[in-house]
Order: C-alpha cells, then structure tokens, then sequence
C-alpha cells in the first residue's frame, strides 16, 4: 500500500453516516497475546472489585478482557510510529498489514483522516443521529393518528411500517454503537464493533485505497444515486401529484431523504468491509504457508481476524432479520393495494385519473421495495456473510500439505471446532410475516362456498 491519503469519499461517506467520534482512532494495536499483558499491567478489575460492593463488583465482571477491547478503550498512545518496530512479535506486526501483507503503518494525518476526525466529530455525529430519530418519531406520530386503528387504512400501515424499518435500524443500531464507545462497554464478538470508527478505518487498510481509490466506483454510484431518486420521486408524488402540500408532509419527504442517504452509505460501508475480509482471509492463506509450523503464531492470527469477521457477521444478520421481513411485508402490501385499486376503478367509485395516479405510487412502492432487496444483498454478497468464512476453511484444505502434516491437523481442528453462532434468516421467518399478512387480509375476503 503506498503511503498517501485515501479517497475523501471514504470519510465523506463515514462523516454522513454519523461513524465518527472526537476519540483517536488510528492507535497502538496489539496481538492477543501482547494485548492481554498490556490489560493485566493496566487494569486491576478483580482486586478493585474485592473493595467495593456486591452491586458494584457484578457491574464490573463483564470488563474481563476480549479481543474487541482495543476499539472502545482510550488509547494511552498520543501518537504512533510509522516505522516497523524490531520488536513487536509478527502477530503484531499483521495489524497493519496492508492489501499485499505488507507492514504498513500510516497515522491519521497520513491517510487525511486528521481533518475529518476532530473535536467536534463527535458533536456532529450525535446531531445528524438526533436529527434523524426526532423525525422519524414524529413519522410514526403521524403514521398513528392517520392509520393505525382503522380497519380500512391496514394496508397502507404495514407498507409505511416496511418502508420505515430498514431505513431506522442504522441509525438504531449506530446510537448503540456511540453509547457503548462512550462507557467504552465490551462484549464478545458485539455487532456493534462494527459501526465503531477504528474498526472501518483497520478495515480499509486491506483495500490499497491510496493507489487504485474505492472499489467498486458503479456500486458506489448506485448506493448514492439509487436513494436519492427513490427520495425525489417520492417527494414528486407526495407533493406534485397527489398536492399533499402540508407541514407534515414536508417533514415526511424531508425524513426519507435523510434516511435513504445515510441508509445507502451504510450499504457502501458493509460492501467495503466485505471486500476488506476478503482480501484479508486472501492474505491469512499465504501467511500460513509462509510460516508452516508456526501453530501457535498462525492460530493467534487467524484468531484475531476471526474475532472482527464475526462481529461483522453478526451485523449483517442483525441488519438482515429486519431487511427481509420488512421486503416480503412491503411486496405482499402492494399486491394487496394494486388489487384494491382495481376493484374500486371497476366498480365506478374512483375515475381513470384516480387510477393512474395511484399506479404511479405503487411503483414507488415498488421502486422502494427493489432497492432494499438488491442493494443489502449485493453489498454484502448474498444474505449472509457465511460464505468467506466457508470459502477460507476450504483453501485451508486443499492447500499444500507434504510437509509439516501436524501443523495442518492443528490448523484443521482449529478452524473446525469455531464456535458458529451467528444467527440466520431462516424459511421458518419468512413464512411467519407472510402467514401474519395473509391471516390479516384473509377476514376482508369475500367467499363462496
């Protein structure tokens, strides 16, 4: 990786996004190994905790060290160096590797972050977060008043109710991330870790962002441009075609607008960290080939990856339990409202105008709809992230094994025996919104026997 700044784009991208805070993020990293002395020098948690009280002590035993500590923790380093250090150990030493396996440490000025990531970053982001969540609330004060309660208004409840939920769990689940940075809580493999400033930016060390810029530019293009037609054209709808005029009217075009920018550069981020993993996992096979022998330096490598890989795993499927849902919701709502905007045409109680204005916002429902179902499963290369992890055990397997054959029955045993515990959408999941739906619709049917 040449030693340059990276695309603005990639701040520009995590700055709308709300990702940074006024903490440094570009830091002193350590192995598990070297991380573990550092905690045990530093933190006396269990002698502090035989002081204090029973309450205190249980609020306290869940700071026990994990590998995901080094992202919420102040660093104690003001600054790094940028030269390779004679001794640090090489798991060390692979913190920083760059897209080729290279050492390669940079700082935050080095890479143009400094000037995106300032005393105020964090002030910015709690604003842009606090902005979204009010009008998404005041959204559903309103969605209130107007449908809920009201028999012949469900359809249209449920499909705002679709719309909605894919485009507030980030911003939901970014406030979490922010809380458990402040109060620097730990958890195992969290989700959240994902959505921490440190955790993208060691990311997208694997991406050789300074020479060949961001992956991908088309997809890029597409989670930025796809939104704001989406936003646009609903507003057109909202405003011009139907002459929904009023304030609140106003605020809802104003809240889809914010929301589908921030959802969509949340969908580039995921794609960026996908390929980052990817090029990693790429690295981890040469590494093992390279130190045939070296169990206990190999193990702690992969280790490491496999700790940050699955908290993005665990994001992903968080992100997708509600994307799905809310996607096979939206479609069957549509079905039901384009069936509905028939029978009321053939039965003379609206005219023709009437009708092709309300095909025009079925395909805005629809246009919504297709946006969510493509975009998520294209950034993250499917549904789920299980595939690259499958993908590395199998290279593992048909890499060359003449020599050291205990080495690689230990690697083996390693890779089989990970916990997996990453929950997945199942068919189980999808039956039960659509049973849900059709159970509500099924009471307004009409039928012969």
């Amino acid at each position: 990786m040449e030693d340059g700044p990276w695309p603005p784009i990639v701040w520009f991208i995590m700055k709308i996004s709300a990702i940074f805070y006024h903490r440094q993020i570009v830091g002193q990293r350590r192995c598990m190994s070297c991380e573990k002395e550092f905690y045990k020098n530093t933190r006396r948690v269990r002698d502090t905790a035989r002081t204090v009280s029973d309450g205190y002590r249980r609020s306290r035993k869940h700071e026990d060290f994990d590998l995901t500590s080094c992202y919420e923790t102040v660093y104690d380093d003001s600054s790094i160096t940028r030269e390779g250090s004679s001794s640090e150990c090489l798991a060390c030493e692979s913190l920083w590797w760059d897209r080729y396996g290279h050492v390669m440490k940079y700082t935050e000025e080095s890479i143009g972050l400094k000037y995106w990531n300032h005393p105020g970053s964090w002030f910015v982001s709690i604003l842009i977060l606090t902005i979204i969540i009010i009008l998404v609330i005041y959204e559903a004060v309103v969605l209130e008043r107007n449908y809920f309660a009201k028999h012949d208004r469900i359809v249209n409840l449920l499909s705002y109710i679709a719309f909605y939920s894919p485009l507030v769990v980030f911003p939901c689940m970014t406030v979490y991330s922010k809380v458990r940075s402040a109060f620097s809580w730990r958890g195992r493999g969290i989700w959240a870790t994902t959505l921490n400033a440190r955790f993208i930016v060691q990311r997208l060390q694997f991406l050789d962002l300074a020479v060949k810029g961001v992956p991908a530019k088309h997809f890029l293009v597409l989670c930025l441009i796809w939104p704001v037609f989406a936003a646009t054209y609903r507003a057109y709808i909202k405003l011009g075609v139907k002459g929904q005029t009023g304030l609140p009217d106003k605020i809802s075009c104003l809240t889809v607008a914010i929301a589908e920018l921030i959802w969509g550069c949340f969908m580039f981020q995921l794609f960026l960290i996908r390929i980052s993993f990817q090029n990693h996992f790429q690295l981890l096979l040469k590494f093992l080939q390279k130190f045939e022998g070296e169990t206990e330096l190999c193990q702690q490598v992969i280790r490491r990856v496999l700790v940050d890989f699955k908290c993005y795993q665990k994001c992903v499927a968080a992100y997708m339990s509600v994307m799905i849902p809310a996607c096979i919701l939206g479609a069957a709502t549509s079905i039901s409202w384009f069936y509905m905007v028939n029978d009321m045409v053939n039965d003379g109680s609206k005219d023709h105008e009437w009708f092709v204005m309300e095909k025009n916002v079925n395909f805005m429902i629809w246009s919504d709809v297709a946006m969510f179902f493509s975009l998520g499963p294209l950034a993250v290369g499917g549904f789920n992230t299980n595939y690259i992890w499958e993908s590395f055990k199998i290279n593992v397997i048909f890499m060359n094994r003449d020599k050291e054959k205990k080495f690689w029955d230990e690697i083996d045993w390693f890779l089989k025996h990970v916990k997996y515990d990453v929950p997945l959408i199942s068919l189980r999941s999808i039956l039960l919104i659509t049973s849900f739906y059709v159970t509500m619709e099924f009471g307004k049917q009409a039928i012969d026997l």
